[in-house]
């Protein structure tokens, strides 16, 4: 709403700059209600006053024509035209009497000797350049065109607070940017004192004084027919002689701008004998006529004074003629009236609607309902998260009408912000108290999805916020969580067991035929899968490489070589889950005691571990010497390789159960012997 009214505002405003029309007298009634219809108006006049004021019947026209035939030789009327007259002329004799004096046959005289000495200098610096530059790469130099380039130089220079044009060998010249060299230098040395010799200062000084002659013969004010007619149509209108001395004003301007364009050509042709001839004398008949009217007017006032009656009906016309405007005006002045009548409404409107008086209550209510929940929901979950060793606040505030709210370390005003003090980590921990303890007011379990929760986290608060997502999920809400993290995947899984939350897996892939998004149901990724698994994967890669006919071919020797990493990494996790029962697992963080029941490793495993891993060791990612390179196995040796692990895991699981049995017996206590 306060966007809005701010626009409606703007385009009133721009309404209300437009000016009304003009035509009623000053002081009246009429203008003092139409002063008052201005932006920000006290006290705008109504729609019914000013209808009111602008009522004109058929009797007040008949008034009006009879007063105005009546007043037509008001000496009041008569006085305030003729002292426009005397004023207009008196203005009139003094132009006159600037350019009778401008353009006379003696100022023209005095600029000949100006055009001689400019033409005589200029002809003298040609003339010393043409010797001082008989050698320069480029013509005229020292010249019109090329000195008048080097002052623009030199101005330029000026403009960037240096002194002068650098001329020095080795300096960076300021127009072509780059080093000088020794002839340049040179060059730009001959160039310098050749411009400050006295020839070509002669010839500066001389081209400048006629120059300023010539602004002086521009400058000189003198105003076109169409100006002058409507200057001085009055002072024409008042009887036949004044018609005729108007004849003469334009006739006098018109000569004297002829006469001004003809001399400014003599100066730049040097032609001063075909210069049209001056105007006759206005000046001085143009001052007596002024007085003349000045005489008038001072009679036609006296005259005035003696007569009461027209002063009344001077008043009752003027009065006549304002309400006729305002008639014809009145539908754009009220138009105008209620422009600014919604101006002040929408102002209005903008102050009720001001987000101040709306973020004041929000933050009433806010701090009311929302804040002190708020703050100790982040309370719980920064010492959740294990960050409470750091000294957290919590501020709120309203913007714009919304809620704002920060949780920062505490520091005087000015200290540093969060991420000058938190590790990348603690900022990431952080953030998630914040977002657990926001939806930690949502009573309708909303399902939480995380992307990447513990990046950045050590393994410590890695397993506090596997914890918190699995308190959530104990809740009744659906979490849903993307990572990269295996020891984080494990940890979720172990504790959402420990906590009977049931869990769904998925693994998102890509492969070169598929592309991006292969979506596995209840799989696992390759590095938690277990050997069982991984040995059923292991023969589908086998398939794949029986697929490849060519033996030769780099495809079958990439399949087998993905094959055999495969199969190597198998035969790590067979040790860590099987031959050492899962006692100690990578991407896990305890250490399993109790399954030492089922461990024992005998001199046949370490030779069965020992010469599987040399030999997939060959085939697998490792690159060989150029001497060793051995052949790359056919499918049957892949498969019989294949087998002997999964033999081997038979056997060891066999044992291992076998064993556990055994060992289960150790750990309870002796039978009792009874006497028969």
């Amino acid at each position: 709403m306060d966007a809005a009214f701010v626009l409606e505002k703007k385009a009133l405003e721009t309404k209300c700059k437009v000016a009304l029309p003009i035509g009623y007298s000053m002081g009246g009634d009429v203008a003092n209600a139409l002063g008052s219809i201005v932006p920000n108006g006290a006290d705008l006049p109504t729609e019914d006053q000013l209808t009111a004021l602008g009522e004109f019947a058929d009797d007040d026209d008949a008034e009006l024509e009879k007063l105005t035939t009546a007043l037509a030789q008001d000496p009041v009327v008569l006085a305030a035209r003729v002292d426009r007259c005397a004023g207009a002329i008196k203005n009139f004799a003094d132009l006159a009497g600037q350019l009778e004096a401008a353009l006379s046959t003696d100022a023209v005289q005095t600029l000949k000797p100006k055009h001689s000495a400019a033409k005589e200098a200029q002809q003298a610096s040609a003339l010393a350049a043409a010797e001082q530059f008989a050698g320069e790469p480029l013509g005229e130099v020292g010249r019109g065109p090329w000195s008048l380039m080097y002052e623009h130089a030199k101005a330029y220079v000026a403009s960037l607070g240096l002194d002068d044009l650098l001329s020095e060998e080795g300096d960076p010249y300021a127009l072509c940017q780059q080093p000088l060299g020794s002839d340049a230098a040179k060059r730009l040395e001959r160039f310098r004192s050749f411009v400050l010799g006295e020839a070509a200062k002669t010839a500066a000084a001389a081209s400048a004084a006629l120059d300023a002659a010539i602004g002086e013969l521009e400058a000189l004010a003198i105003p076109d027919e169409p100006a002058l007619g409507l200057a001085i149509a009055e002072f024409r209108a008042i009887d036949d002689e004044r018609s005729a001395i108007s004849d003469r004003i334009i006739g006098f301007f018109a000569a004297a701008e002829a006469r001004r364009t003809a001399i400014v050509a003599a100066i730049g042709s040097g032609d001063f004998e075909t210069l049209p001839a001056l105007p006759e004398a206005l000046a001085e008949a143009l001052v007596a006529e002024t007085e003349a009217l000045e005489g008038e007017a001072e009679i036609l006032k006296d005259a005035a004074k003696l007569d009461t009656k027209q002063a009344e009906d001077r008043t009752r016309l003027t009065a006549l003629k304002d309400r006729q405007w305002l008639k014809n005006a009145l539908p754009t002045v009220l138009a105008r009236l209620a422009d600014l009548t919604a101006l002040a409404q929408t102002v209005e409107c903008i102050k009720l609607v001001n987000t101040g008086q709306l973020s004041t209550q929000i933050t009433n209510v806010r701090r009311a309902l929302v804040t002190a929940g708020l703050g100790s929901r982040i309370a719980e979950e920064i010492a959740a998260l294990d960050l409470g060793y750091m000294p957290f606040e919590v501020t709120d505030r309203s913007r714009d009408g919304n809620s704002l709210f920060e949780v920062k370390v505490k520091a005087a005003a000015g200290g540093p912000s969060n991420d000058e003090v938190l590790s990348e980590g603690e900022q990431r921990a952080l953030a998630l108290a914040c977002f657990l303890a926001d939806v930690g007011a949502d009573k309708a379990n909303h399902g939480l999805v995380f992307d990447d929760p513990v990046s950045s986290l050590d393994h410590l608060r890695l397993r506090r916020v596997a914890a918190r997502l699995v308190a959530e999920a104990a809740k009744g809400k659906q979490i849903i969580v993307f990572t990269h993290n295996l020891l984080f995947y494990n940890e979720m899984l172990s504790l959402a067991a420990a906590a009977s939350i049931p869990t769904a897996r998925r693994v998102v892939t890509k492969t070169h035929a598929n592309g991006f998004g292969l979506i596995s149901e209840e799989a696992e990724p390759w590095t938690a899968q277990k050997v069982a698994a991984r040995i059923e994967g292991l023969r589908l890669k086998l398939q794949a490489a029986e697929g490849v006919t060519e033996r030769d071919s780099d495809a079958y020797r990439d399949a087998a070589k993905d094959f055999y990493t495969a199969l190597r990494e198998t035969w790590e996790r067979l040790v860590e889950e099987l031959l050492l029962g899962k006692v100690v697992e990578r991407y896990s963080s305890g250490v399993q005691t109790q399954s030492l029941r089922g461990v024992t490793v005998e001199p046949e495993d370490h030779k069965t571990v020992y010469f599987a891993m040399k030999r997939v060791s060959e085939f697998s990612g490792h690159d060989q010497a150029a001497g060793k390179q051995v052949p790359t196995p056919k499918p049957d040796e892949m498969k019989a390789d294949l087998d002997a692990i999964d033999a081997y895991r038979q056997l060891v699981v066999k044992r291992r159960d076998r064993i556990t049995a055994e060992r289960r017996k150790l750990e309870e206590p002796p039978a009792p012997k009874v006497a028969a």
